[in-house]
């Protein structure tokens, strides 16, 4: 049976190259698209690896929880990443409440659009290491005393019976990306 996989910032960086491994491991791919003023323009990176054609686009809002609980209803996924986030330093400054609202709150709706909807779905939460605040040691944990770490929602898998996992990643540039040198400075 084919896996089904939905996708929440399926046009970023980061969930273009996860569409492009899923579609690679036999997966059906469907991602969450919001509507805006670049319509045409917003599916560059998945059409830059090949891949536009064969995932589905959805337009939904991560701050709708009725649109997010529709999206799963029709896909009926059996996984879920949720990549989607303000990811430009500038504008979450510019932007607190829709920054909050988008990378935390929507969390939330995200899990009860799948307690509701597809309650045996793996869920995936891209988070950022930027959560622990100034770095002070190589290796950062839980254990490291942070008001962003408390301030970060973790939602848990346990309420709502699903199994999920949440990782904390520094930013890299992709491989196909950039040139060999900034390939060397990522894998360093």
């Amino acid at each position: 049976m084919t896996k089904r996989a939905l996708l929440t910032g399926i046009t970023g960086q980061d969930g273009a190259y996860l569409a492009q491994l899923l579609l690679s491991k036999g997966y059906e791919v469907s991602g969450v698209i919001r509507r805006s003023s670049h319509r045409g323009v917003e599916d560059h990176r998945l059409r830059w690896l090949g891949v536009a054609n064969d995932v589905q686009l959805l337009d939904g809002d991560l701050s709708d929880l009725s649109s997010l609980l529709r999206i799963v209803q029709e896909v009926k996924p059996d996984e879920v990443y949720n990549l989607a986030a303000q990811s430009f330093v500038a504008s979450s400054w510019r932007q607190p409440i829709l920054t909050a609202n988008i990378t935390a709150v929507a969390v939330a709706k995200v899990l009860e659009a799948l307690r509701l909807g597809a309650p045996g779905a793996r869920f995936y939460q891209a988070s950022s290491s930027e959560m622990y605040g100034l770095i002070q040691e190589p290796m950062q944990s839980e254990r490291r005393p942070s008001i962003r770490a408390r301030l970060t929602p973790s939602p848990s898998s346990t309420a709502i019976g699903s199994r999920s996992i949440t990782a904390r990643a520094s930013a890299c540039t992709p491989p196909r990306a950039f040139s060999s040198i900034m390939r060397a400075r990522c894998a360093a």
